[in-house]
């Protein structure tokens, strides 16, 4: 049986396509919003032993519907025997290069430079083309910034989650983009998907709103030289239901005022990242991309609603299957609220 959906791969620059399809049994690939990086699984008839097992961290590129959905490298084969199911090859894939020095630790400091030239130095010591860093934070400018012996990934990924930001490593090139700004961690925005009962919405687990207790403000602490004191900087969180005097104190300080604020705000990012969350399964969509909204139609006042999308999972199959799933956060609008009045 076709696959009811058009696919392409290149490996190491070859198209690979009429070679694979005979013996392609299921393409499986994923995006994540950061702190994981994205990935891809090739699934193949291998019956006869007849499949030569790929080259270690040889380039792949997956189109599906004429949409790039994955770039990376091959990572290793998994050979799958069972009794009565027959045999499997499976490849995975990675975005990042494991055997590039995206790991390894590097000894940079700069000073008086701004995020940018840190970050893009920093990538090309750790084996990267280079980065592309969000307007919003591309201009940060500091007296000191230092790797602290850290390699890439870790130390990158730390200063996202102190900006509220969205770290990202794909082929060669990294990004360092707004998170939860409906921006596409590579530049540009993001596409709204609709996720409607009853036409493209398979299933879905939604919880539109988190009982617990969240932070009312995010406050940092800095010294200030002027006054010789430590001072502090707060920063409102918004909705927050019975927290109004809880506050998310940072555990490391900040060198100075401008720091101090940037931090809080990105932990007031981070919390309201956390306002809801859910998954669902639609038919497959090409136009999902990390930090693009769902928008949830037809399940039942409360629960529709924008979401923010934080992860997405393509899935097609020699069988005819072809589904898009998504884990969604970040509740919009008026999502998680029921107005209407008892027996109504």
């Amino acid at each position: 049986m076709p696959f009811s959906v058009e696919w392409q791969i290149s490996v190491g620059g070859i198209d690979c396509t009429s070679r694979m399809n005979p013996y392609m049994e299921a393409i499986e690939c994923s995006g994540h919003a950061g702190g994981k990086s994205d990935s891809a699984r090739l699934t193949f008839n291998d019956n006869g032993g007849q499949l030569i097992l790929p080259q270690k961290n040889s380039p792949v590129t997956i189109v599906i519907e004429g949409r790039t959905r994955f770039k990376g490298y091959t990572d290793a084969p998994e050979h799958v025997t069972s009794r009565g199911g027959g045999r499997t090859l499976e490849i995975s894939c990675s975005a990042i290069d494991k055997t590039g020095k995206t790991k390894q630790k590097v000894h940079l400091h700069k000073d008086d430079a701004t995020l940018e030239d840190f970050l893009k130095e920093w990538a090309q010591k750790s084996g990267l083309s280079g980065i592309k860093v969000d307007p919003q934070f591309a201009n940060i400018k500091r007296p000191y910034w230092s790797t602290r012996g850290r390699h890439f990934q870790r130390g990158a990924q730390m200063l996202a989650d102190e900006l509220g930001a969205t770290f990202k490593i794909r082929g060669d090139q990294a990004v360092f983009a707004a998170r939860g700004s409906g921006a596409a961690p590579g530049g540009g925005s993001t596409p709204t998907i609709q996720a409607i009962y009853g036409v493209n919405l398979i299933e879905s687990r939604m919880r539109p709103y988190e009982g617990r207790q969240r932070y009312a403000k995010a406050r940092t602490r800095y010294y200030d030289r002027a006054q010789s004191k430590w001072l502090y900087k707060d920063v409102e969180i918004g909705d927050a239901p019975g927290s109004s005097q809880t506050l998310d104190l940072t555990g490391e300080d900040r060198p100075d005022a401008d720091s101090s604020e940037r931090s809080a705000k990105g932990r007031k990012t981070n919390s309201e990242r956390e306002g809801g969350s859910g998954s669902l399964t639609i038919s497959y969509n090409p136009d999902v991309e990390v930090e693009g909204t769902c928008l949830l139609i037809g399940v039942r006042p409360g629960v529709d609603g924008p979401y923010r999308i934080e992860s997405w999972t393509d899935k097609i199959n020699r069988d005819g299957g072809a589904e898009t799933s998504l884990e969604v956060k970040q509740p919009q609008g008026d999502t998680g609220s029921d107005t209407r009045s008892a027996g109504s």
